[in-house]
C-alpha cells in the first residue's frame, strides 16, 4: 500500500526539511530554544491532520478511519497487538508522533552538538534499545548502524539514509526539545527499517536520549509505549495540541 505522503518511504509521515541547526551543548544556566528540522506547520494544522480520513483499518471489528476514531478504541482497551506492527496501520503512526510534538518546550540542559546530530546518530544509537530487523542474534558487539557492514549513509538536512540491495534505513529528525518534562532535551524522530522485497516494515516515531551525557543514544518508541500505558507524558487528550512555547 503508497503512502499518500510519502511515497519513497511508505507510510511515513511527512520528513520535515530545514538547514542544519547551529551548534550547542547546553549549558544549564539558560534556555536551550527548541531547534525544529522543519517549520511549525503541522502543529498549525493539528486539528485538520488528526481529523482527516485515513485508510480504513480493522480492529477488533471495527473499522476505523481516523485518529479520533482510533483513540475511542485505545480509551475502551482494544487489542491492538495484531494491528500495531502491519503497514496498513503505519498511516495512523502520526496520530501517535503529533501529540508529543505538540509537548515540545525549552530544555535547561541539551545533550545534542545539533550541527553533527545526524551522524552522532549514525554512530552511537544502541539499536538493540528498541528492536529492529538487525536482530538479537547480531553478534553482542554489534548494535550500532556504524557497526555493521553498511553503505555509507546519505546524510541529509533531517536526518539520514542507508540503502541496500534489500533494506532501506533511515532516521528523519523532528525536532530537539524537552518533551517530558524533565527540562533535559531529548530528539524526537521516525525510525525507519524497510525490507524491500519483503513484509518487514518499519516506520515509527522515537525518542532519543543519552543514557549519560556524551554516551550511547538509546531509543523509545512512542506507540507501543502509548498503547500498554507506559509513556508517562503522552497527554490526557491526544486530540488536542497545547503548545508549551
Amino acid at each position: 500500500m503508497e503512502s499518500r505522503r510519502h511515497p519513497k518511504t511508505v507510510g511515513i509521515a511527512p520528513a520535515l526539511l530545514l538547514g542544519a541547526v547551529s551548534s550547542s551543548v547546553a549549558v544549564a544556566s539558560e534556555l536551550q530554544p527548541i531547534h525544529w528540522f522543519g517549520d511549525t506547520s503541522r502543529l498549525v494544522d493539528f486539528d485538520a491532520i488528526m481529523a482527516e480520513e485515513r485508510y480504513a483499518v480493522d480492529i477488533d471489528g471495527v473499522t476505523i478511519k481516523s485518529c479520533a476514531e482510533l483513540f475511542a478504541l485505545v480509551d475502551e482497551g482494544a487489542d491492538l497487538s495484531l494491528t500495531y506492527g502491519t503497514k496498513s496501520f503505519s498511516d495512523y503512526h502520526e496520530c501517535f508522533e503529533l501529540p508529543v510534538l505538540c509537548l515540545a518546550q525549552s530544555a535547561h540542559e541539551s545533550p545534542w552538538a545539533a550541527d553533527r546530530l545526524a551522524r552522532d546518530i549514525f554512530e552511537r544509537f544502541d539499536l538493540g534499545s528498541i528492536g529492529s530487523s538487525f536482530g538479537p542474534r547480531r553478534p553482542a558487539d554489534s548494535y550500532r548502524y556504524s557497526d555493521f557492514d553498511l553503505p555509507p549513509p546519505l546524510f541529509l538536512n533531517d536526518g539520514f539514509e542507508i540503502e541496500t540491495k534489500d533494506w532501506f534505513y533511515a532516521i528523519h529528525l523532528v525536532a530537539i526539545a524537552d518533551f517530558d518534562g524533565d527540562h533535559v532535551a531529548d530528539v524526537l524522530a521516525w525510525f525507519i527499517d524497510h525490507a524491500k522485497h519483503a513484509s518487514y516494515f518499519d516506520a515509527s516515531p522515537v525518542i532519543l536520549s543519552h543514557e549519560t551525557m556524551g554516551g550511547d543514544i538509546r531509543g523509545l518508541r512512542i506507540i507501543p509505549n502509548v498503547l500498554d500505558g507506559t509513556l508517562s507524558f503522552w497527554p490526557d487528550d491526544p486530540m488536542t495540541c497545547n503548545r508549551a512555547n
